[in-house]
């Protein structure tokens, strides 16, 4: 408990930009446009990837291993930020403030132990 604790009281790495503001997520989309993102200047992860998700709408990301699947999910919840094209209600992402997502495990009762 008290390593969690502690995590919860480390300061975020990416900060609240000066116009940050909160995102209204009711009936919002998701949209990549010709997002590129590398954890290394010279090594891309996202090369101009590009896709829109609707609200309301579910979507599957399937690739090999190390395809940028995951590193997606980073960009969406902002433990880095994309330097363009990521938006959320039509907002760009690195402009929201950094406490507003959560992120609910779906698989959670799919292997339920019985």
């Amino acid at each position: 408990m008290k390593a969690m604790f502690q995590l919860l009281e480390e300061s975020p790495e990416i900060k609240d930009g000066s116009i940050a503001k909160s995102l209204n997520l009711i009936g919002g989309c998701i949209e990549f446009r010709d997002v590129h993102f590398g954890y290394l200047q010279d090594q891309k992860i996202l090369d101009g990837v590009s896709f829109v998700v609707p609200a309301g709408r579910s979507v599957a990301i399937v690739g090999t291993s190390g395809s940028g699947k995951s590193t997606i999910l980073i960009l969406l919840f902002r433990f880095f930020n994309a330097d363009y094209g990521a938006k959320m209600n039509f907002f760009p992402i690195p402009s929201a403030r950094n406490k507003w997502s959560c992120f609910k495990n779906p698989l959670k009762n799919l292997f339920r132990m019985s």
